[in-house]
């Protein structure tokens, strides 16, 4: 083997490698019994200072969620925060608590 096809070869070995650990990455898999809540970090505008949840094209943690299901994000647009369902019985009492706003 010459040198140059040693260097392409390794090329398309890490373009391979590259591209396969970018679409594991946007895989998003949410089991039967929990949610995930996204944080949009880059590429949209920027949510109005009295907001609270930004809407789809706005930085910010978003007002929709994700249940179960497959679904595929972009890895560096969005932060992935995972949750349980908590299940409270017929005869139990339950209290929420809010989840603290990161700014």
């Amino acid at each position: 083997m010459t040198p140059y096809s040693v260097f392409i070869v390794t090329l398309i070995v890490v373009a391979v490698i590259f591209f396969l650990i970018l679409v594991f990455s946007s895989l998003l898999i949410v089991g039967g019994r929990e949610i995930k809540i996204l944080e949009r970090r880059w590429f949209g505008k920027q949510m109005p200072k009295d907001r609270v949840f930004a809407m789809s094209n706005e930085i910010g943690i978003q007002a929709r969620t994700k249940g179960p299901g497959l679904y595929i994000l972009f890895p560096f647009i969005y932060r992935r925060k995972h949750q349980d369902f908590i299940n409270i019985g017929k005869d139990e009492a339950g209290m929420l608590r809010s989840f603290p706003i990161p700014w």
